[in-house]
C-alpha cells in the first residue's frame, strides 16, 4: 500500500544550540555604543578637506618651494620632496591653482634673470664715499649687451640673420624635387 507523504511544516522551530561553557551565566551581556571622538580644533580643516587631501596640498606647496631652492630643476625638486616627476606633471595638468602658482614663480625667476642680465650689461660701479666713480665691482659684459639687444631690440634691427647667396653675391638658383607626388598634386 502506498502512503502519502506529510507535506505540512512543523510549527515549532528548534532552538539554536548553545556553546558549551563550564559555567552557566544568568547575567545579560552589556551592549556598548560606539561614540565618535570629537576631533580637536587643530585637526579640523576649515575647507572640509580630508587628511589625504591636506597631505597632498602640503606636498604641492613643498614642491613649489623646492623648485625655487633647486633652481627649477624638476627632477631634483621632486626627489627632495619625495614625489615622482609624473606626479608633478599630473598636478600641473589637473590643478589650475597649482599651475598658476607654478607659472607665477617661473615669472619671478625670469625677473631675477633679467635683473642679473641688467647688472652684467651695465656693470656695477664702485663708488667712493662722495658717490664718485672709482672703478668697477663688476665690469659691463659685452656678451650680455649683445644678448640684450638681440632679444629685446629686435624691432630696432638687432637680429642675427644669414643671407645665402651664390658665388660673389649673385642670386641662387634652387630646384625643389618632391618625392612621391604626381605632377597633378603639385601646384607651383
Amino acid at each position: 500500500m502506498v502512503t502519502k507523504k506529510d507535506t505540512t511544516k512543523p510549527t515549532q522551530r528548534k532552538a539554536p544550540k548553545k556553546k558549551a561553557s563550564s559555567a552557566v551565566s544568568t547575567t545579560k551581556r552589556k551592549t556598548t555604543r560606539r561614540t565618535t571622538r570629537k576631533k580637536p580644533e587643530s585637526e579640523i580643516d576649515p575647507n572640509g578637506l580630508k587628511p589625504s587631501e591636506i597631505a597632498t596640498q602640503k606636498k604641492k606647496e613643498a614642491i613649489l618651494e623646492a623648485l625655487v631652492s633647486n633652481d627649477f630643476h624638476i627632477t631634483n625638486a621632486c626627489k627632495s620632496v619625495g614625489i615622482d616627476r609624473k606626479t608633478f606633471y599630473n598636478w600641473l595638468n589637473s590643478d589650475q591653482d597649482f599651475a598658476d602658482l607654478y607659472l607665477m614663480i617661473q615669472e619671478q625667476d625670469l625677473d631675477n634673470s633679467e635683473l642679473t642680465l641688467r647688472r652684467l650689461r651695465d656693470g656695477v660701479p664702485k663708488l667712493d664715499q662722495d658717490g664718485k666713480f672709482i672703478g668697477w665691482k663688476i665690469r659691463p659684459d659685452t656678451l650680455a649687451v649683445m644678448f640684450h639687444l638681440k632679444t629685446k631690440g629686435k624691432k630696432r634691427g638687432y637680429v642675427e640673420r644669414q643671407e645665402i647667396t651664390g658665388k660673389d653675391g649673385s642670386s641662387l638658383n634652387v630646384t625643389v624635387q618632391v618625392v612621391g607626388a604626381n605632377e597633378e598634386d603639385i601646384n607651383l
